[in-house]
């Protein structure tokens, strides 16, 4: 379903479309009609940052031939405003992949690597998701999540999670993505009382020895060497530490 868009207004009478919020953008001194393409990213809901790396999507005239890492052009922006939708966002790319480096003084652009497609079991991982997010009160509207879900699940660039929530799948009936797997759930540490519930102390669990001076003397003269345990090493090392003082 196409959004209600707007072209050439100035949000003055807090008049604002929602085809772009949530996203901020960076755009390219070098962008014609740079003016006009700021305005309409405002006037639908996006943010304008001056600053590269605070960007969620960074667009620049895809007909200069050097290009940043990362970077689409602005006929995201234009097709978006004119068909009412959001565009695909990596059929824009025109640099090449963020994080990627190129040889100083360079002017050849490493060739752009196919699109992954998203597959049926893609759309049900990603509906899982942010419908797991919705449930427990969580906001979908902004990056945050689709972040998560990159790092989760690379598979797709969270650019690309992102727009395919809210151009393919976010008015779809929920019993679409019905799964016989439990839906995946958001990255977060349980709470330490969560934590002592689901491990109850038993009665003949012995109580704990008070910590005493010589404790924290000893845990003092050790503080460099335990600053640089690694966090996944940290259980069996205090495992270690405790069985050599008994």
């Amino acid at each position: 379903m196409a959004e209600i868009v707007y072209t050439g207004v100035i949000d003055a009478e807090g008049v604002k479309g929602n085809l772009f919020r949530g996203t901020k953008f960076w755009l390219s001194q070098k962008v014609p009609q740079r003016k006009r393409f700021i305005e309409e990213v405002k006037a639908n809901g996006g943010e304008i940052t001056q600053l590269e790396k605070e960007a969620d999507v960074k667009i620049v005239d895809h007909r200069q031939k050097e290009q940043l890492p990362g970077t689409y052009s602005y006929q995201y922006i234009e097709n978006s405003v004119r068909n009412g939708a959001l565009e695909e966002l990596e059929t824009h790319a025109v640099g090449p992949p963020a994080g990627s480096l190129r040889t100083v003084g360079s002017t050849v652009q490493p060739p752009r690597s196919s699109r992954t497609k998203f597959t049926d079991e893609d759309d049900r991982f990603l509906a899982n998701w942010v419908i797991s997010f919705e449930q427990r009160g969580g906001a979908t509207a902004g990056n945050e999540i689709y972040k998560q879900l990159e790092v989760k699940n690379p598979r797709h660039t969270y650019q690309s999670w992102r727009d395919r929530w809210v151009k393919y799948l976010k008015d779809r009936p929920r019993s679409a993505f019905i799964s016989t797997e439990a839906p995946p759930t958001p990255p977060a540490e349980p709470s330490a009382k969560v934590k002592a519930l689901s491990n109850p102390p038993t009665p003949q669990q012995a109580r704990p020895k008070p910590f005493s001076k010589d404790d924290a003397e000893d845990l003092i003269s050790v503080g460099d060497d335990i600053m640089n345990i690694l966090p996944e090493n940290a259980s069996e090392a205090w495992l270690r530490w405790a069985g050599a003082r008994n």
